[in-house]
């Protein structure tokens, strides 16, 4: 069953529901440096803020690392405006923004490796 109902931070399913209750963290966007005449978009919460291209996916991410349950729903705001259905913590933990020939679209997140890389003709104390 689908009928979900936010109730002060938690979000109660269905009477007769084996699913339980699901916290809820309430995240507001906003945006960085407009000021400056760039524009950095941000992700924040009560225990965490990312500034990134991406900074929905990069909160869930850096939620997940703080030890945040991944069944945690993130609700999206901008001001008192709700931008997206709540959907739990691992679910944007596992997506990023691309820009593509058809816009901006969401798609999996591919984490960065970590090997360092040298341009041609660039010192390396690898």
């Amino acid at each position: 069953m689908n009928a979900l109902a936010p109730i002060g931070g938690k979000t109660q399913h269905p009477p007769g529901s084996d699913e339980g209750i699901v916290q809820t963290i309430r995240v507001e966007l906003s945006e960085r440096g407009r000021e400056r005449g760039g524009c950095v978009p941000v992700a924040a919460c009560s225990i965490a803020e990312v500034a990134s291209a991406s900074p929905i996916c990069g909160l869930a991410r850096k939620l997940l690392a703080l030890g945040v349950d991944p069944a945690t729903n993130m609700s999206i705001w901008r001001g008192e405006m709700q931008c997206f259905v709540d959907a739990p913590v691992s679910g944007w933990a596992r997506l990023t923004v691309r820009e593509g020939s058809s816009g901006t679209v969401f798609a999996p997140y591919v984490p960065f490796s970590g090997i360092p890389v040298v341009s041609q003709g660039a010192k390396s104390d690898v």
